[in-house]
């Protein structure tokens, strides 16, 4: 029987056996999960006895990990080195504290992974909720709803408190998958209530199907090999270059589409074994997270641009849907990841546009009118470039300028009174209180420039 894989705990304090209700608990939880599989703690800052507690969680199965001579601004890269260095089946944040400071980067960091939010006392989110909001600030029950979601389920002690939780709108609409009291639940139940969890972050994209646009056979087989890793079934075709039909090519897609996404590659790049991963992950994170990443245009001439997954991780991680709207007049989009039933609200591309770059633009603006937009990374995702390196600077295998006429098409198809008035619609079909950032509103400053 293959050994089970241990969880990773993020506490602010380790829990001592005596110590308050809520480290009680915390201390607990930990020992009933250690005893079905190996639990490794990371905590933020030390305990009052390090030696008799270590010891004491070791015997439950919880190995206490401390380094307490780091600077506390390093903690998180150890969280992430210990992700990085092992497998972890689940991942648990412990407390109100952690829960603010930790869930949206654990989910940014691990978005295939089941993360769990214990809060052995729940008045902290309660009080918060229920606590007027001042100035511009939003109130408390919006961010604690907001930061909920980011986990797959919350852990409380009593069923009295998950029923508070909901009764205080934290939960419902948005929220997690589940609300469960664990105080009567053994190490076993525990340990299976992960299992689902996981299993429903594992779910892989069935089916894809996937253009590209003037890539030779070395860089299209590095990207078929990506998507196999993810996707059960792929289904390739590799159509003209831009500047000869690309439009009617990626049409031809579109008409026969089967599969349960499409991914358009349709800019010449350097792209990598990950970056389908990268935008799939993109996808199950937040129900608005999309990407507007620099494409790092080498200098050389006759160099391709190079694909910065890193700085698109950035980008979807932030957390701010202005930092996504401009993929909607950006002029080089590099990938575009759809699900079927966008593509199928929004139907073929304008072949009036000879160059994908401003058909795809075009597409984008019809996704959204749709109800599509492509910052809801569950519907559609767009990999482009913020920064287009001039002709001069280009590669010889870099897209051509686009012709004026293009771009008077696009502006004659889509006036700015227009644009005005998708962004109204796509703000009032907006969840309420989701601008959590008074400074979104500059993220649409350009739609009406």
């Amino acid at each position: 029987m293959p050994r089970p894989r241990p969880i990773l705990a993020v506490v602010a304090r380790p829990p001592e056996p005596d110590g308050a209700a809520a480290q009680r608990s915390l201390y607990s939880l930990l020992t009933r999960l250690g005893r079905c599989g190996r639990v490794q703690c990371l905590a933020e800052a030390p305990p009052l006895s390090w030696g008799t507690l270590k010891a004491a969680l070791a015997v439950g199965g919880v190995d206490l990990q401390a380094d307490w001579a780091a600077a506390q601004g390093d903690f998180f890269a150890r969280v992430r080195a210990a992700v990085r260095g092992r497998e972890f089946s689940a991942l648990l944040v412990a407390g109100a504290g952690p829960a603010q400071r930790w869930l949206q980067p654990l989910r940014m960091l691990v978005p295939g992974r089941p993360i769990v939010c214990f809060l052995p006392d729940a008045g902290a989110p309660l009080a918060d909720a229920a606590r007027p909001p001042e100035g511009s600030e939003h109130d408390g029950r919006t961010r604690w709803k907001r930061l909920l979601s980011f986990a797959d389920a919350v852990w409380v002690e009593e069923p009295a408190d998950a029923l508070r939780l909901h009764r205080a709108g934290l939960i419902l609409g948005g929220g997690p998958r589940a609300v469960c009291a664990t105080r009567r639940w053994n190490g076993r139940e525990l340990a299976q209530a992960l299992d689902v969890l996981g299993r429903g972050r594992r779910t892989p994209a069935r089916s894809v199907a996937a253009a590209t646009l003037g890539l030779d056979r070395t860089l299209a087989g590095a990207l078929r090999r990506g998507a196999r890793q993810v996707a059960g079934r792929v289904s390739w075709a590799d159509e003209a270059a831009p500047a000869s039909g690309g439009v009617a090519g990626i049409n031809r897609v579109l008409r026969g589409l089967k599969a349960d996404f499409l991914w358009v590659c349709a800019h010449p790049f350097r792209p990598s074994e990950n970056l389908f991963r990268t935008l799939w992950e993109g996808m199950q994170v937040l129900p608005f997270a999309g990407g507007a990443a620099p494409v790092d245009c080498a200098r050389k001439p006759g160099a391709r641009p190079k694909l910065r997954e890193d700085l698109f991780a950035a980008a979807w991680a932030l957390g701010r849907k202005g930092d996504w709207h401009e993929v909607d007049h950006l002029s080089h989009f590099c990938c575009l990841l759809l699900r079927r039933r966008a593509v199928e609200a929004a139907g073929l591309l304008d072949e009036r546009f000879l160059d994908p770059q401003y058909a795809l633009i075009d597409y984008c603006l019809r996704l959204q009118q749709a109800g599509f937009p492509v910052y809801q990374a569950r519907d559609a995702l767009v990999f482009c470039g913020q920064s287009p390196t001039p002709a001069r600077r280009r590669g010889a295998g870099a897209a051509d300028p686009v012709d004026e006429e293009q771009r008077e098409l696009l502006v004659e198809k889509w006036s700015k009174g227009s644009l005005r008035l998708m962004e109204a619609l796509s703000t009032a079909l907006e969840p309420q209180g989701y601008r959590v950032d008074p400074e979104v509103r500059a993220g649409f400053k350009g739609l009406s420039t």
